[in-house]
Parts: C-alpha cells; structure tokens; sequence
C-alpha cells in the first residue's frame, strides 16, 4: 500500500495482482476557527459522507455546520468561522491619530481585514476602523479620555467593500483588540 498526501484530498492506492483502485476521501478539514467538538458517532470522512463541525469559541458561526465529503476530494460547506474581536470603544481621532500607524487605506475593509493586515506589519495589540475605508494599527491608546464616544458614533460608516460590517466615522475610530 502507498500513501500520497496531497493539501485538501488524502488518496490511496491499493494494488492488487492486475488491478488497481483507486479512493478518494477529504482528510480532515482544517479551515480557522472550526472545532470537533459536535462530530457525531455516525460522521465519517468518506466520500459522500457528512462531518458535523462547529466553530470555536470566540469565533461567530455563519452558514451550516454540515461538511459533506464530494466525489473530487474536497469538502462541500458553507460554515465560516469568523473570529470575534473585543471592541475597546470608539474615540474621536485627530491629526496627532490615536493609535499610532496608519491610517491604511483597505480594499474591502472590515475587522478581519484590518486585524490581518495589522499582524502582517509587525506585533500590534490593536487594530482600528475609521471612515469605511481606513484601517489603523497600534500597540498604545494615544487618547484622553475625554476623547471617548458612545459606539454609536463609530457605527456611522460601512466598510468598504464590505456593507455587513460598519468601519468607524468621520474622525471616528473603532478601536479592537487583536
């Protein structure tokens, strides 16, 4: 018996005297976020077969948690786990700018957009959202307290690209912790 191990699809080949077949199944998903923690006595990873998956906590379920194994190998779902961030309030920016790098201008911008866009420029602790598009990243609160406004103040602007979430105001930062 042989195994090859390929990035989404795990293949067998079994040789037998004169023939040889062939089975497909799709490993064991790995997309973020998502836990095992529901995987049922009857799940199986097999073609054709269905795997009940969840998403960790702290992560917000969208789409089903049914993964079905298809005839190429890969998994079939529309389950996202998308990572929930703590909001640590909304404040009025000004030139001297509340958290210290940017502003980045994203396209589509939104939380998960700004937090891995932020962790690619170096070790932030905080990430923030002003204007629909501007993305802020930053390790210090470079704010008065006088400076922070009710949230709804920051839930004034859609992200661009991106109209399910709201991305600060006009000298209005949503501020987050990575």
């Amino acid at each position: 018996m042989t195994r090859e191990i390929e990035y989404k699809c795990l293949a067998w080949k079994v040789y037998f005297i004169k023939e040889s077949i062939h089975v497909l199944d799709c490993g064991i998903p790995t997309n973020e976020g998502i836990s095992f923690e529901n995987v049922q006595d009857s799940d199986a990873i097999g073609i054709n077969r269905k795997m009940h998956i969840t998403c960790l906590d702290g992560y917000e379920r969208q789409g089903s948690e049914v993964f079905i194994c298809q005839l190429n190998g890969v998994w079939k779902a529309d389950l996202k786990c998308k990572k929930i961030y703590e909001s640590i309030g909304c404040y009025v920016d000004t030139e001297y700018r509340v958290l210290e790098s940017g502003p980045y201008l994203l396209n589509p911008n939104g939380q998960s957009h700004c937090a891995t866009f932020c962790s690619t420029q170096g070790s932030y602790k905080y990430f923030g959202l002003q204007v629909g598009v501007e993305c802020f990243c930053g390790n210090e609160i470079r704010a008065h307290r006088s400076q922070l406004v009710p949230s709804d103040e920051c839930n004034v602007l859609r992200c661009y690209n991106n109209p399910g979430e709201m991305c600060g105001g006009s000298w209005r930062i949503d501020i987050f912790l990575m």
